[in-house]
């Protein structure tokens, strides 16, 4: 490896003057494809935006969704695919693993000022799983190479009275299907527990 760059790419919201489109997290495979996760401003929006990747050669991908976002981009610089869930206020993907061909990624959909949010995760074939979930409350994606969506589900269906102030600090997946998990917890004043994956845990004092 020399340091010399051999391609760039740019992506933003289109036709959107904020163009608040931001990755959280990046990893890269063995061939040099590399996968990103994290937000852009399509949701606020509303309908009619896009996500583009500017391409290294010249060409550029668009998709029509969002907030949270997955994309593929291969070694040579250009943009394969990009997925979203449809049109929730926010939405962000936090973090990314890349495992025997299989991305797994955690995030958040949220209504502004609605306690529920239910949206479809869409595959390009039009199949989707439909989510609903707290505001509180993050998912876990699961995703092959070619961005097909093959598993989502919720942290709970409780409604803690907690959120991630900070997002989330780390994930990966370990042996026999585990996945350890990394993130800042804050409690609402009297709340005395909080509801992760069916397990009932004492509520963080401070």
């Amino acid at each position: 490896s020399t340091g010399n760059l051999k391609w760039t790419v740019k992506s933003r919201t289109l036709n959107q003057s904020t163009d608040d489109t931001r990755p959280y997290d990046m990893k890269v495979d063995q061939n040099g494809s590399v996968y990103i996760t994290g937000t852009n401003d399509c949701s606020r929006s509303g309908f009619g935006y896009f996500q583009i990747f500017e391409n290294a050669n010249g060409s550029i991908t668009s998709h029509e969704g969002g907030g949270f976002f997955a994309s593929k981009i291969n070694k040579n610089g250009v943009c394969e695919w990009i997925r979203s869930a449809d049109y929730s206020y926010y939405g962000h993907g936090y973090e990314l693993a890349l495992k025997d061909d299989s991305l797994y990624i955690i995030g958040i959909v949220r209504n502004n000022g609605q306690p529920i949010a239910s949206v479809k995760f869409y595959n390009s074939d039009n199949s989707y799983f439909q989510l609903t979930t707290h505001q509180s409350n993050y998912f876990m994606a699961t995703f092959d190479t070619t961005g097909y969506i093959h598993n989502l589900l919720t942290n709970t269906n409780h409604p803690n009275q907690y959120y991630h102030p900070e997002g989330f600090n780390g994930m990966f997946k370990g042996v026999n299907e585990n996945f350890y998990i990394a993130a800042n917890i804050r409690t609402q004043i009297g709340t005395s527990y909080i509801v992760e994956f069916d397990d009932t845990l004492a509520a963080p004092n401070g």
